[in-house]
């Protein structure tokens, strides 16, 4: 199976359906989804992947965002694992950071992902990982190789249910941090050397966010752990939530937790 091909066949169909809507009201409309509330240019890409999963008769267990778990055919030989739209406040405001990301499993867990895609519809960015390495538009990544808090250019998620003293404590031995509002791109930075790490000590994020881009920075040649430190392992479960440690190589991700510890 073509994955790549597959990925760029519908988000390019994805983009043709939300473009006339980025930056309007109409994106932002309520709709109801697997009994919640969501927004209407997150079931309009979702029901695009579910409907060309289908049209290309393709067997999987699909994990996404608003439809939760729904199994596609009879045999499925593989898990997707899917944020239809990551970002969706900033495709609401046209601002340059959301995209949809895909990560493909050969089995349920998330130490079986094989391959992922990350498309920032507004930069033109593509990112995709695959045996082979992490590439952003064909050129093959490298993690960054900043191993100095001092000179680390950090994405810090510090809202919603942070402890404000670690992240005063992090801003002060940081150069500078950054917050694009798009984990799944910001993982994507790291394993391009776009930035040299990530903190989201919220513990909120989902699967959906993270399961291409971890993918991603891993083969890029960087490190991403829990708060703990613990490699993100185990079931691709939508109902778990997540906290991330990510940096471009071992040695500043070590001395980021360290610092979370002191």
């Amino acid at each position: 199976m073509d994955w790549f091909f597959f990925c760029e066949r519908v988000t390019n169909a994805i983009w043709e359906t939300i473009k006339p809507i980025i930056g309007t009201n109409a994106a932002a409309s309520k709709v109801i989804r697997n009994g919640k509330k969501t927004k209407r240019i997150d079931v309009l890409a979702e029901d695009i992947v579910i409907k060309w999963l289908k049209k290309e008769n393709i067997s999987v267990t699909l994990i996404s965002e608003e439809v939760g778990e729904l199994k596609i055919g009879s045999n499925p030989k593989y898990t997707v694992v899917l944020d239809p739209i990551d970002g969706t406040t900033n495709s609401i405001k046209a601002l340059p950071f959301f995209s949809t990301s895909i990560g493909i499993a050969q089995g349920d867990k998330i130490q079986d992902l094989i391959f992922g895609y990350v498309r920032n519809y507004l930069t033109g960015e593509v990112f995709y990982v695959n045996q082979e390495g992490a590439y952003l538009n064909e050129r093959k990544c490298v993690s960054s190789p900043c191993t100095y808090l001092g000179r680390a250019l950090i994405s810090l998620y510090s809202y919603n249910y942070v402890n404000f003293y670690l992240i005063k404590k992090i801003l002060r031995k940081i150069r500078k941090m950054r917050l694009f509002g798009a984990v799944s791109i910001e993982l994507t930075y790291v394993g391009c050397n776009k930035l040299d790490g990530l903190i989201d000590l919220r513990g909120d994020l989902s699967i959906t966010d993270i399961a291409a881009g971890i993918l991603f920075l891993q083969k890029a040649g960087g490190v991403v752990s829990d708060a703990n430190g613990d490699i993100i392992s185990g079931k691709l479960d939508l109902k778990k939530g997540y906290s991330l440690i990510a940096a471009g190589n071992r040695e500043l991700h070590e001395k980021i937790l360290k610092l979370l510890k002191q």
